[in-house]
């Protein structure tokens, strides 16, 4: 009796906790990092570095010798120039592109150059770049 409460208790956190460790998933990973470049989030500040990973709601800062470039898990493509701070709002993306797939970037300040992934293919809507 005891060992099928124990099976429901489990089986309940890990539904739980199944949203919140889907939305962490990484929304793309430096491939490029050169001088001073930064991932801030909720948590803390980190380093950026090669392979490194960056998820929604984190903000990738480079400092004035800074740039870095990163592939986006749909295939996307964004280099960061110098002196700049890029949000990444929302990502969505569970490997095929559908009406669930989002990307939302904001560009705080500086310049950025960025090539499509799969979400902007599929529906344009679902992706969206915010600029000052």
């Amino acid at each position: 009796m005891k060992s099928n409460w124990l099976r429901k208790l489990v089986f309940c956190i890990f539904f739980a906790v199944l949203p919140i460790t889907e939305s962490l998933a990484a929304a793309g990973k430096f491939n490029f990092v050169v001088g001073d470049v930064r991932v801030l989030s909720a948590s803390g500040e980190r380093k950026a570095e090669k392979g490194g990973e960056v998820v929604a709601s984190e903000t990738i800062v480079s400092g004035k010798d800074g740039m870095a470039q990163l592939r986006i898990s749909d295939g996307a493509f964004i280099a960061v120039r110098a002196d700049t701070e890029l949000r990444i709002d929302q990502y969505n993306y569970n490997g095929k592109p559908d009406a669930s797939s989002n990307s939302v970037l904001s560009l705080v300040k500086g310049t950025f150059r960025a090539f499509t992934g799969a979400i902007a293919s599929f529906n344009k809507d679902n992706f969206k770049m915010k600029t000052p």
